[in-house]
């Protein structure tokens, strides 16, 4: 993950140096472009594969120790929050989960996708009291 990575900002890097040369045809461009994309997709779907492991796999205790470290930052907290949301939003609305390729009859995959954001907002809520109590107790 990390070699591909390196290779991205490698492949930026001397993107932008060939795309102000006078030497350099848009067609080369194009197709350095495209290795580009390439090794970006590579690292996304690493990326998703890690991801679908810890949803799959993570207990109501590591959601908690998650929510824990992300309420100490304000911009992962809110962002959390707002997935909580998007996902009571899609959860109320069956024309928009339809549009999303939602399947209504299997409720067990529906309710566990609504409820982890649930879970994690929650115990960052308890997480930041208990996070303030104890800082202003010190």
């Amino acid at each position: 993950m990390v070699n591909i990575m390196n290779a991205i900002i490698e492949k930026k890097v001397q993107f932008r140096i060939d795309s102000l040369s006078t030497r350099v045809s848009s067609d080369h461009l194009l197709a350095f472009q495209e290795e580009l994309h390439a090794l970006q997709r590579q690292l996304l779907k690493i990326k998703l594969s890690c991801r679908e492991l810890i949803m799959a796999t993570f207990t109501g205790e590591q959601w908690e120790n998650f929510a824990f470290v992300v309420a100490d930052n304000p911009k992962l907290a809110s962002l959390l929050s707002r997935v909580n949301t998007i996902d009571a939003q899609r959860a109320e609305s069956p024309l928009l989960e339809h549009m999303e390729g939602g399947n209504r009859e299997n409720s067990e995959v529906d309710d566990s996708r609504g409820k982890l954001p649930c879970i994690v907002t929650h115990s960052i809520r308890r997480a930041s009291r208990r996070y303030s109590g104890a800082s202003h107790g010190a």
